[in-house]
């Protein structure tokens, strides 16, 4: 009697067997195949506002993945003249990862210094690297500084404790009490310690119901009193807050886990929203142009030929939402072909939110002669001030060389009763039609015939082996998980013409690839844990923040004042499935 193999023992012979493949494989293409080059570039300062000599502490971090980090890294120009610089390290360090991506060797660079403000002003500190011929730039903190006899602004009544709450306790703070509709609040956790404490986890973040949110770099850890008791105080989370509606809004409480056994909350928040002004308001105005802004337009050459492309850039930069900003209606560009514009978005942290927003324009003229590219408004609502303002860009004019259009004939006009005549057709402009060959032959027929059985035995015996070693239950789990997918993406789907419900089903099916991709490590993580997971993990740095703008932009749509189109929808279901096709997102994790 034939000895039966068991489901177990049929996969771990499976499993061997490819085991000993991509093993194979992997060797012989080790000499061809060479891990991509990732790289990160982050610049923080210890704080975000000081006095003319107060000492301030600029960290500089360079990582790449898979190449050698530079010697050295380049000061910031802002520091030139403005700063003395002193007490600088330096520390390179290299790990190694073999899980979640290629084999490579991490290396970073670290560089501290303390910076002393000469002058007042405000400074963007970034720095930027050349590595294998690219420019690769940080993100761009700024520093306030103000003169030595100022006092530096202190946190709103009620923001710091005043008593002790025990060893350890979290605390939040914002760094206003009342705004406008679209104004920025800066939410801050805080941890306090007496000692260092092990297995502190953030179990369930604060709840932040009617506002849009972006994460913010944390400030660097210091020491507090608090009744005569010396706390060692560092960030959990800083976020950027914009209230999209008025009234008074609630900032819930975080839930931080003590070793698994203990749980602490942070205080409840109350911030009041003042509804923007009606004095003033341009037709149209978007809620979201809250803040401090000017626009630039720019086109790559003034000089053309007819039916010779341009590029006009038109750039909005200052503080404020810069990733919601709206620009309003284009002006008509009168002799010329436009098509819609590639949008890009730098965004700057620091003690206020902003960067630049670029609105990048193909332009074709359709004839010679001097055209222009009117003047474009943008109109903002600025806090500080309490009115609505308006920046404008300025008129472009462009010389077209050749290609006047010629004044188009008129057609003759036909007789009164007369016939109009089909043009005569000669015989080798007749339509001909060959009809084909016919596909079933007898010979056709019987091969047909004569497979049916084969086909049929194929069948039943493939079906009893699948009943005999079929899915296991890692198998079953993760035909599930696709089902789930598949369900989401149709719900999404059905809703593109209506919108209802479309950004939350598409938030969701990005939330649940990333945490399958993460494995059971990711399961009940926040968004910006579970991507820095990712990071951990391996998955490349360009399909996280591509998961990280898709979700960004469904939060937009769902929270912000701006409404979209059935259009903006369609484009963002298309790039959720690209994401699905091509990113490493979609691949499940062990």
């Amino acid at each position: 009697m034939a000895r039966s193999i068991s489901r177990r023992r049929f996969t771990r012979g499976l499993g061997r067997a490819l085991a000993v493949g991509v093993a194979s494989s992997a060797f012989i293409l080790a000499g061809d195949a060479e891990a991509a080059i990732e790289v990160a570039a982050e610049s923080r300062v210890s704080m975000d506002m000081a006095r003319v000599g107060d000492p301030v502490r600029l960290t500089m971090v360079f990582k790449v993945r898979g190449g050698p980090v530079p010697a050295n890294i380049p000061w910031p120009e802002a520091l030139a003249d403005n700063f003395t610089v002193s007490n600088v390290s330096r520390q390179n360090r290299t790990s190694r990862s073999i899980f979640g991506g290629p084999k490579a060797a991490v290396h970073s660079l670290e560089v501290k210094a303390t910076i002393t403000p000469l002058r007042t002003g405000t400074f963007e500190l970034p720095f930027a690297i050349e590595i294998e011929g690219q420019r690769v730039d940080s993100n761009v903190p700024v520093l306030e500084i103000i003169g030595a006899d100022e006092v530096l602004p202190g946190p709103p009544p009620g923001s710091v404790p005043t008593e002790r709450r025990g060893p350890v306790f979290p605390w939040a703070l914002v760094d206003k009490d009342e705004v406008y509709v679209g104004e920025q609040i800066t939410y801050d956790l805080q941890v306090y310690e007496e000692r260092s404490f092990l297995g502190i986890h953030l179990r369930k973040p604060p709840s932040f119901t009617d506002f849009f949110t972006e994460e913010l770099d944390g400030r660097e850890s210091e020491t507090r009193r608090v009744d005569d008791v010396e706390y060692d105080v560092r960030s959990a989370m800083r976020r950027a807050l914009f209230p999209q509606r008025a009234g008074t809004l609630e900032i819930g409480a975080a839930e931080l886990s003590i070793a698994g056994r203990q749980r602490l909350l942070s205080p409840v928040l109350q911030v009041e929203v003042k509804p923007l002004p009606a004095e003033g308001r341009p037709a149209g105005f978007s809620a979201n142009n809250v803040g401090h802004y000017a626009i630039e337009a720019a086109v790559d050459k003034s000089k053309l030929a007819a039916n010779e492309p341009a590029t006009l850039k038109v750039t909005i930069e200052g503080e404020g939402n810069i990733k919601l900003v709206d620009p309003g209606t284009w002006p008509e560009l009168e002799g010329f072909r436009r098509y819609e514009p590639k949008v890009s978005t730098r965004v700057r942290k620091g003690a206020r939110l902003g960067g630049a927003r670029s609105y990048e324009f193909l332009l074709i003229p359709e004839h010679g002669g001097e055209l222009t590219i009117p003047s474009h408004e943008f109109a903002y609502f600025d806090p500080k001030e309490g009115r609505y303002e308006v920046a404008k860009t300025e008129p472009i004019v462009l010389t077209v060389a050749g290609g006047e259009a010629p004044e188009p004939e008129p057609e003759p006009e036909a007789e009164p009763g007369a016939e109009e005549i089909a043009d005569m057709l000669l015989s080798d402009e007749l339509p001909r039609h060959t009809p084909r060959e016919r596909w079933l032959t007898p010979t056709r027929w019987a091969y047909g015939m004569a497979a049916v059985p084969i086909v049929a035995a194929a069948g039943l015996g493939g079906a009893a082996l699948w009943r005999r070693f079929g899915p296991d239950e890692q198998m079953q789990a993760r035909a599930r998980r696709r089902q789930r997918h598949r369900e989401l993406i149709d719900a999404a789907e059905s809703a593109v013409g209506g919108g209802e419900g479309f950004h939350a089903a598409l938030a969701k099916l990005l939330h649940e690839l990333a945490v399958d991709r993460a494995g059971n490590a990711g399961v009940g993580l926040p968004r910006p844990e579970l991507l820095r997971l990712l990071n951990q993990q391996g998955v490349p740095a360009e399909d996280v923040e591509r998961v990280r703008d898709l979700l960004d932009r469904c939060d937009a749509a769902r929270f912000g004042a701006q409404g979209d189109s059935r259009e903006d929808r369609q484009a963002l279901f298309d790039e959720v499935l690209d994401l699905m096709r091509t990113s490493r997102i979609a691949k499940e994790g062990s």
